[in-house]
């Protein structure tokens, strides 16, 4: 298998090899080859956008 994408909200970079080693349990064929970690995504999650991707709002969440 090629290309798959998972993404995941963690609290920590160190939940993600125990993600990956979960998901790897489970799917035997699966393997990392590449991983990309992105940081502080949260600062943007809640803002409403309009349709040229200014922002015009916002929404309160609670990512955890």
């Amino acid at each position: 298998m090629t290309n798959v994408l998972a993404t995941y909200w963690l609290r920590d970079v160190g939940s993600v090899q125990q993600r990956e080693t979960a998901i790897c349990a489970r799917l035997r064929n699966l393997g990392v080859t590449e991983r990309l970690v992105g940081t502080r995504t949260v600062k943007r999650m809640g803002h409403l956008l309009d349709a040229d991707g200014r922002r015009v709002g916002f929404r309160p969440i609670r990512p955890w």
